[in-house]
């Protein structure tokens, strides 16, 4: 997803100089073919031009931070970090700014519970990892901001199911950022 504006960005060039090649087949097949519709080389042309500059709004757009930005959620699971630090990689690589990492379904302690103990700690354990390899990381972003790292929001898992306006409403004020 994040290489497909560069990628149809490519592509659309490449049918841009090829427009000679494409006029010759089209005007082939209309002579083969006639009265088979009113679009024109020059309607083409206009919606390959048309195309390539949609498509360099939208990566202006996805890789201006005062326009936009991502915010990664992710469990304190070793997979899912894992997979959380490659797409850091990916966003930096790309030029997206990241505003946060969400860490969610965060084991609280527990000292009735053995099983949630341990969950607890692995939790803790994959916590400071991403607070280790992933926060410090700065945004893309290559202004004075690119010295902020990425904060980190931890959002403990709740014995019932978030479901509904008012529930997410709640959730959003315990988690929301100071923006």
């Amino acid at each position: 997803l994040m290489t497909l504006p560069n990628m149809l960005d490519g592509w659309m060039g490449r049918l841009l100089t090829l427009k000679g090649t494409f006029a010759k087949i089209g005007r082939t097949i209309r002579k083969m073919l006639p009265n088979q519709g009113d679009s024109s080389e020059e309607d083409m042309i206009e919606e390959l031009h048309s195309a390539k500059d949609r498509i360099r709004t939208a990566r202006e757009a996805i890789t201006d931070p005062e326009r936009s930005h991502f915010m990664l959620v992710t469990i304190p699971e070793a997979m899912s970090v894992l997979e959380t630090q490659r797409t850091i990689e990916q966003l930096h690589k790309h030029g997206i700014p990241i505003a946060a990492i969400f860490a969610n379904q965060v084991q609280p302690s527990s000292k009735s519970c053995h099983y949630c103990q341990k969950r607890h700690e692995i939790h803790q354990r994959e916590l400071e990892r991403i607070r280790t390899d992933l926060v410090g990381q700065s945004s893309a972003d290559e202004s004075a901001a690119a010295t902020t790292p990425i904060p980190l929001v931890e959002v403990t898992s709740l014995p019932e199911v978030i479901r509904g306006p008012e529930a997410l409403a709640q959730l959003g004020q315990r988690i929301a950022l100071p923006y």
